[in-house]
């Protein structure tokens, strides 16, 4: 029954006099690994805003907000709710558009602090009024069909500018 106690006393004397095996976080940042998956990252140059990110979220983190009036979408991200699983880098359609940063202290006194937006410019239908694509998908997807780019009026139209030939 002595034995126990001893070890135990033993133990946390050991501790009292050794160094502590946590990190001093606040004041000396530690550097995460080059694969953690800390705070996603928007491109704002690749990124062609199609909405991608925002079906896949299983969260719901990711908003897309459609206005007609000054043809806006603007895509919100919410960092209090992102689970970090990195769906929207995996299925982006641009594949970089967003990305895992290496940031992950992501602590704030104010909500609006955690959020982060992205805004492009749409084309609307012609007919309807409808939302078609933004303007930056639809230049995406006339580079990458090239000569076949001639074929599909939605593309063709959505990207011309006052004249016949599309404006990029």
């Amino acid at each position: 029954m002595r034995t126990p106690k001893l070890r135990e006393i033993a133990y946390a004397l050991r501790s009292l006099f050794s160094r502590p095996y946590t990190l001093a976080f606040p004041a000396s940042p530690s550097v995460p690994p080059a694969t953690s998956r800390g705070r996603m990252k928007w491109d704002e140059r690749v990124c062609v805003g199609c909405g991608a990110c925002a079906r896949v979220c299983p969260t719901g983190a990711i908003e897309v907000v459609d206005a007609a009036a000054p043809a806006r979408r603007t895509l919100v991200r919410r960092y209090g709710m992102c689970i970090f699983c990195g769906q929207c880098h995996a299925l982006c359609t641009t594949k970089t558009g967003c990305s895992h940063s290496t940031d992950y202290d992501l602590a704030c006194l104010d909500r609006n602090a955690s959020l982060e937006k992205v805004e492009k410019e749409i084309v609307l239908c012609e007919s309807c009024g409808e939302v078609v694509a933004t303007r930056e998908h639809l230049r995406w997807i006339y580079e990458r069909l090239g000569a076949l780019a001639y074929s599909c009026p939605t593309v063709f139209l959505g990207l011309r500018g006052g004249g016949g030939t599309p404006s990029l």
